[in-house]
């Protein structure tokens, strides 16, 4: 596994994986987040504008392309 870089903006990173992702043989495969709306602290349901809003602040993208052999990033405490 290699180390890899930082970089200060998400477009720079996205520009990284892109080209890392390029130069993996073989076809990739799209995977397309299937997202819903849960509860709030308080255990009520939040609203399908709450869901928008919380889910463009997050890291992980949409739709995710990967190859066999692609490093990825865990990004939720399992």
């Amino acid at each position: 596994m290699d180390l890899l870089p930082r970089y200060p903006t998400r477009r720079e990173v996205t520009r990284a994986n892109a080209w890392r992702l390029g130069q993996l043989p073989g076809q990739a495969r799209i995977y397309d987040a299937r997202d819903q709306r849960g509860a709030d602290h308080r255990k009520e349901s939040i609203s399908h504008q709450q869901m928008l809003d919380i889910l463009d602040k997050l890291v992980a993208p949409k739709r995710l392309e990967l190859k066999v052999g692609a490093q990825v990033m865990l990004t939720k405490v399992l």
